[in-house]
């Protein structure tokens, strides 16, 4: 289980040979929710095009699917596409800022209410930690766990998802109250950490 960590984060601070703002080490896990596909064995695929596998609750460490589809390909170490500076394919950690790659979560519980209740599918909560890439709407995460599963009583898939809980060994939750736990595992990023959205 993950424990919460008690832990001020750093003032911004401006890196002073780029000029680039820095972001802070939090120093605690950063909370964040998303929906996974339950494939027929159970276990917890993403509900995109992504390539990680989150079975068991275990920690999960991000592969770009650009990356390990060419590896598989040709057998060669890949290089990633990139409009920028970079040779399209070259290999990289993931999540990189020219790439699409990352365990996606959102910053707000209400992006995946929609989909709490729908069949062959769970919402919850994740607890992330590493390199973030943070955009206005959510987070890409190079290391991440799932740590709440919820469900929706008024759907009707209490019983499923409680299943699928003691199945990976997380905890569930209503929906409704996602949010409030999710806390027991980290925190949110602050509101000066968000990047504003464009208009």
């Amino acid at each position: 289980m993950i424990e919460r960590r008690a832990v001020r984060p750093a003032p911004r601070t401006i890196d002073p040979r780029s000029g680039e703002v820095r972001a802070p080490d939090l120093g605690e896990y950063v909370i964040g929710y998303r929906v996974w596909r339950v494939a027929e064995d159970d276990g917890l695929r993403p509900l995109g095009a992504g390539v990680d596998t989150w079975d068991g609750g275990r920690e999960v460490r991000a592969k770009c699917a650009y990356v390990e589809d060419f590896r598989r390909r040709t057998g060669a170490i890949a290089r990633m596409r990139s409009g920028r500076e970079r040779p399209s394919y070259c290999w990289h950690v993931s999540p990189d800022p020219d790439c699409d790659c990352g365990l996606y979560a959102w910053h707000a519980v209400t992006a995946i209410a929609a989909r709490v209740g729908e069949p062959r599918v769970v919402a919850g909560a994740i607890a992330a930690q590493g390199i973030l890439e943070v955009h206005a709407e959510g987070f890409r995460a190079e290391l991440a766990r799932p740590v709440l599963f919820a469900y929706d009583e008024g759907a009707g898939n209490r019983d499923e998802v409680e299943l699928l809980g003691l199945l990976h060994g997380i905890p569930t939750c209503d929906h409704a109250q996602l949010a409030e736990r999710a806390l027991e595992f980290g925190r949110v990023l602050p509101a000066w950490l968000l990047p504003i959205a464009p208009a």
